[in-house]
């Protein structure tokens, strides 16, 4: 194009979009993500390249420019500290946008645990209140009306999805487990946490008398990490968390960004911790146990290498997985036969149950007294436990 506003058309290439898409995202940084595309107009050839974010302002080749009529000029230094400073006050301008959700919209019961975890910590003090005393008190609720972080955290729409997986081979193929979680953050907080220590391995050490249960992966570490993904996902796209096992480590994924930076960057101190969603992580504060994300990092690394645990991570463009190497998992059921192991591939898919004994002979093709000898070693290695009585009951896994 002129810069009269002529269109002078373009000569497209095979590889001509694929390099410009390239070009565009290498130069460009926090990282984007454009949409390139060949259209005609005129009757002539264009490329219409465009592209959202919310992490302005944005650096071409490590400069800020900004334009001026028909000219491109680096930006002044406080144009850019204004941008900078817009960018970080538009996730609190979402948090407290108001939404067309009222009180009859809210989850009563994971409100009142809020309330009652936060008293129990010390963060809230203890009064009387109504649900709606309690929002507005918050910041959650504006004349009558829940907030984006209010609906969010509290209501009873399902707002978000946890999405739960167990692989028995590190290809993944066939998923041996699947479960998706869908609610409001308060509560799906406490499915993850409930989730990965029911599938982790723990183990049982008794020391001078004293029976103690130790995990594969401390659940300080898991916690902190579980709770950041939801204080700093991105809540305007599909938001979907996902927790995977495989035999050799947990993955959790967030659906947020760490930009430029790396967890290492805050393990060690070398940038300063931001807070994404403010609002969201103050409430989090009050009911868990949690830092900011600088400092809850660096709690989850002491953890880990206090219990020899190894983590890791990946970068997605709109994602990012945290990962733990297992310690114990592969240890115990490698000592397990292989009809034992089909009993427990039975009751990962069937809800950590197995009805009886004859279901067992059916599972294993075996004779009941073959199926008993399986079920005697998986009770024994504390993998599974009877719930009921010998008649009226069923096996479920520890």
């Amino acid at each position: 194009m002129k810069d009269n506003g002529d269109v002078i058309g373009q000569i497209v290439g095979k590889d001509t979009l694929s390099t410009l898409t390239d070009r565009i995202r290498n130069s460009i940084r926090p990282s984007i993500y454009p949409t390139v595309k060949k259209e005609e107009y005129d009757g002539k050839t264009i490329i219409s390249v465009s592209f959202k974010g919310t992490n302005k302002p944005y650096a071409y080749k490590g400069a800020f420019y900004i334009r001026v009529e028909d000219q491109t000029l680096p930006i002044d230094p406080l144009v850019l500290r204004k941008l900078i400073q817009e960018g970080n006050e538009y996730n609190t301008k979402w948090e407290n946008e108001l939404t067309n959700y009222g009180i009859e919209d809210v989850d009563e019961n994971a409100l009142e645990n809020f309330y009652k975890q936060s008293v129990a910590i010390g963060r809230i003090v203890e009064h009387k209140h109504t649900s709606e005393e309690l929002l507005t008190q918050l910041n959650l609720m504006v004349d009558k009306k829940l907030t984006n972080a209010g609906y969010f955290l509290f209501s009873n729409k399902s707002p978000l999805v946890l999405k739960a997986a167990i692989y028995p081979t590190e290809e993944r193929l066939n998923p041996i487990y699947l479960k998706r979680y869908e609610g409001n953050i308060f509560n799906l907080i406490h499915e993850a946490i409930n989730y990965i220590n029911q599938k982790m391995s723990w183990k049982v050490v008794v020391d001078n008398v004293e029976r103690k249960e130790i995990p594969e992966v401390p659940v300080v570490a898991l916690r902190e990490i579980i709770i950041n993904s939801f204080v700093h996902c991105d809540y305007i796209s599909d938001t979907e968390h996902q927790i995977t096992f495989d035999p050799s480590k947990i993955e959790i994924y967030n659906p947020g960004v760490f930009k430029d930076y790396t967890p290492i960057d805050y393990v060690n101190g070398t940038i300063p911790s931001r807070t994404k969603h403010k609002v969201i992580q103050g409430i989090l504060f009050k009911a868990f146990d949690i830092e900011t994300l600088g400092r809850g990092l660096k709690r989850m690394d002491k953890f880990c290498k206090e219990s020899n645990v190894k983590w890791d991570y990946k970068k997605y463009p709109f994602g990012f997985t945290f990962i733990f190497l297992r310690n114990n998992l592969g240890e115990d059921e490698d000592s397990l036969s292989s009809d034992a192991k089909k009993i427990l591939e039975y009751m990962y898919k069937n809800d950590g149950i197995l009805e009886s004994n004859a279901k067992a002979c059916e599972v294993l093709n075996k004779k009941e007294c073959s199926a008993r000898k399986i079920i005697n070693e998986l009770d024994m290695s504390e993998k599974i436990k009877r719930e009921g009585t010998d008649k009226v009951g069923f096996w479920k896994l520890v």
